[in-house]
C-alpha cells in the first residue's frame, strides 16, 4: 500500500534547483539559504565545468587547469527561484568577509554584479541581513548533493565501492550526453 502526504519529502524538493552564475549585464539579487560555501576544485573541459578528482583525473593528465569553485544555494531574483550559485575564488572570499560580519550566511540579502559587464568579468558582492528570520527561509538543500547530481554523478552515492574510485570523465559525458549549459542569468 502507497504512502500518502500532503507534502513532499525534502529530498524530493532538493531537485528544483538551477544552477546560475552571475549575470554580465544585470546584477543579481539573492537571499542565501545555504550557512556557509561549499567549494572544490573544478576543470572547464568538453564545454563545462566537471569536478577535478585529486587522484588519476583524466583533466589534470590532460593539461587543463583547475580553478576552485564555490557553491551556495539561493532565492535568486523577485520569483525567489530556488537555484544553486557557482562562484569563482575572488568573489566567494567576498562572501568570507560578510561571514566574518555575521557569523554566517543564511539570510543575508546580497548582490553580486560584474562591473565590466563582461560574462567572465570580476564579481563584485555586497550583502546584508536579510529582514526575515533564519528560520522563515526554506531548508537549504544539500549544496554537495545537488552538484553531484548536476554533474551526473549520482551514482557515486548510491555505490560505495564506486564512490572509492576515482572520477572518470570519460563515464560521465557516456553517461550525460551532450554538455549541460550553466545558466548565466536567474529570473529577476
Amino acid at each position: 500500500m502507497p504512502e500518502w502526504s500532503s507534502q513532499p519529502p525534502d529530498e524530493a524538493q532538493n531537485y528544483g534547483y538551477r544552477l546560475i552564475r552571475t549575470p554580465a549585464f544585470k546584477a543579481l539579487r539573492a537571499i542565501i539559504l545555504s550557512p556557509d560555501l561549499m567549494g572544490t576544485r573544478t576543470h572547464y573541459t568538453k564545454g563545462r565545468t566537471l569536478p577535478c578528482e585529486p587522484i588519476n583525473c583524466e583533466a589534470c593528465a590532460a593539461g587543463h587547469p583547475w580553478r576552485w569553485h564555490a557553491y551556495v544555494a539561493v532565492l535568486a531574483g523577485d520569483q525567489k527561484e530556488k537555484c544553486i550559485l557557482e562562484l569563482t575564488a575572488q568573489a566567494a572570499e567576498q562572501l568570507q568577509e560578510i561571514i566574518k560580519g555575521y557569523g554566517g550566511l543564511r539570510g543575508i540579502e546580497m548582490l553580486a554584479e560584474r562591473p565590466s559587464r563582461r560574462p567572465n568579468g570580476r564579481v563584485r558582492i555586497v550583502g546584508h541581513m536579510n529582514g526575515s528570520p533564519p528560520n522563515a527561509l526554506p531548508i537549504a538543500p544539500d549544496v554537495k548533493l545537488l552538484m553531484l547530481h548536476i554533474w551526473g554523478l549520482d551514482d557515486r552515492l548510491l555505490d560505495p565501492d564506486l564512490a572509492k574510485k576515482p572520477f572518470n570523465a570519460k563515464h560521465l559525458t557516456e553517461k550525460i550526453g551532450a554538455s549541460l549549459p550553466i545558466s548565466d542569468s536567474a529570473s529577476t
